[in-house]
């Protein structure tokens, strides 16, 4: 399964910025979930995040604590 979601705010020079609060707990449940996460980044373009999860059905335990 993937998931992409994208914006078209201000964006951040990713060489630049660290990994902030967001990012690595957003990167620890994807961990947890047995996926991977990609961001890029662009000043003035926004933001991209691609999520992916190759099997969903080994993530029983972290569909039911996570997900709604």
């Amino acid at each position: 399964m993937a998931l992409y979601i994208s914006d078209n705010g201000k964006g951040y020079d990713m060489a630049k910025n660290s990994k902030g609060l967001g990012t690595k707990n957003i990167e620890t449940r994807v961990q947890f979930l047995k996926g991977k996460h990609k961001v890029r980044s662009r000043i003035g373009k926004g933001t991209s995040n691609l999520f992916l999860f190759e099997d969903w059905k080994k993530a029983k335990l972290a569909r039911k604590k996570y997900i709604c």
